[in-house]
């Protein structure tokens, strides 16, 4: 895609697919085009997590910091009646991001494209599983991918299966549905490219080694910290 090195967009795909967003930066003219490709419109990428994943954000924001203006800024959202905390980055408006939109959104709706398979990647797998995965009581990891549908979801499952040979399935519980990562997927050994047999763990290691368990990192803060960061944040 033209714009980003393909590292970087398998970033942006595993953000996309989890909690990140990207927006029009202004609604004027967002349905202008030059053809089916380029676009008049810039677009934004925006990233927010809850206070208790600062680590992780902060950690996304170094590798993308280059598409940023600003370092990362607190804000306050009030959720039915109750204020809640969250640290969030913006990208700078670009022609790129406006593509990435065209290509994961409908309307206002994410969607999982079709082709998929072409766009995806080991990191951009262990992003999601840092933003939306969670452990089951019985084995496995779950990505609590809620927004998407059935048929999409099945998409992914097939895509994880042929392209890194994961054995994963369909997962219903509230009449929410996600994808189900068995234990047995994360130890498979499988050829890559090179023809060298690595496993799952291992490619991902390298993206996750220091953040797979970020969502326990609230555990370890104490409250006088976090009070010191709101406190700071309102006193401003």
């Amino acid at each position: 895609m033209v714009g980003l090195s393909n590292d970087i967009i398998y970033i942006f795909v595993g953000l996309i697919l989890s909690d990140g967003n990207i927006e029009y930066r202004s609604t004027k003219g967002k349905e202008k085009k030059i053809d089916r490709d380029l676009v008049l419109v810039n677009s934004r990428f925006r990233f927010k997590q809850s206070m208790i994943h600062v680590s992780y954000l902060l950690y996304v924001f170094i590798l993308l910091s280059h598409y940023c203006i600003s370092p990362p800024k607190i804000k306050k959202e009030t959720v039915k009646g109750k204020q809640y905390f969250l640290i969030e980055f913006l990208t700078r408006s670009l022609p790129v991001f406006t593509l990435l939109r065209h290509k994961f959104y409908v309307g206002r709706v994410k969607i999982i494209p079709s082709d998929i398979y072409d766009y995806i990647s080991y990191e951009s797998l262990a992003h999601i599983i840092m933003c939306d995965g969670s452990h089951m009581q019985g084995g496995g990891v779950v990505l609590n991918l809620h927004n998407f549908t059935i048929k999409e979801l099945v998409l992914l499952i097939n895509v994880l299966k042929i392209k890194f040979d994961l054995d994963c399935n369909l997962h219903k519980i509230g009449g929410l549905s996600g994808v189900l990562l068995s234990n047995a997927s994360l130890d498979i050994a499988f050829h890559d490219i090179k023809n060298k047999i690595k496993c799952l763990k291992n490619n991902m290691f390298f993206y996750i080694n220091k953040y797979i368990n970020y969502k326990d990192l609230y555990k370890d803060l104490k409250e006088i910290e976090f009070e010191k960061i709101k406190n700071d944040y309102l006193n401003k």
